[in-house]
């Protein structure tokens, strides 16, 4: 079996609350992943659109679901402005824990496709440089990387997931200093072709959040 990362965002309209029906969705996710420990994260800022992100680890014997049919079934209690993507472990073969450590956090989701020349570059920057200096950040908990290998849009082609205690890692020297290297500048300004951030914040899980709605 192979394992590999449900990664499901779901957008608000502007100036709109985004309702999910957590029943319907645990349901749904279930038959697919056979899971019921999907983690939920939610936009931590003010920023538009709102996004609430599921992330789910699942074990496929032959190939992963098609993220049209999950849609499908999830549109009905998430909403019609759905990201699926279904990502593998970078490198292969890593254990993927999605959250590392448990308790209350931040996830910081960046997405990034390099040009195609850049690629070795790319990941040698985040394997020899990057995450070992987010890693003595104080309030850094993880970094945990992926490959995408289906999705219903066409988000970039590695996910990073960064989780943090506190958003006050982001003002920390240590962190300055690691988003800001010539190596950084060299890779992320000119070799980087695609890009994507979310700052979300720890809610529960799915099953956690259906009993609440049941209350």
């Amino acid at each position: 079996m192979t394992e590999h990362l449900l990664v499901i965002l779901a957008y608000s309209n502007p100036g709109e609350h985004l309702r999910v029906n957590w029943k319907h969705a645990a349901e749904s996710l279930g038959q697919f992943t056979g899971s019921v420990n999907s983690i939920v994260y939610r936009t931590a800022d003010n920023s538009e659109p709102c996004v609430h992100g599921v992330f789910c680890v699942f074990d496929s014997q032959t190939k992963p679901p098609e993220c049209s049919e999950i849609e499908r079934l999830l549109r009905p209690s998430v909403g019609q402005q759905l990201d699926t993507r279904i990502y593998e472990a970078f490198p292969s073969g890593t254990p993927i824990l999605v959250p590392n450590l448990p308790g209350k956090h931040y996830m910081v989701l960046n997405g990034m496709t390099p040009n195609d020349a850049a690629e070795q570059t790319f990941n040698a920057w985040y394997t020899e440089e990057h995450i070992p200096m987010l890693s003595v950040v104080p309030g850094w908990r993880s970094s945990v990387r992926f490959r995408l290998v289906t999705a219903s849009k066409n988000p970039p082609r590695y996910l990073a997931l960064h989780e943090w205690a506190s958003c006050d890692a982001f003002q920390t020297a240590q962190f300055k200093a690691a988003t800001n290297t010539p190596w950084r500048t060299r890779v992320v300004v000119e070799q980087v072709i695609q890009r994507e951030r979310h700052l979300l914040e720890y809610q529960g899980t799915v099953e956690e959040l259906k009993r609440m709605d049941d209350d």
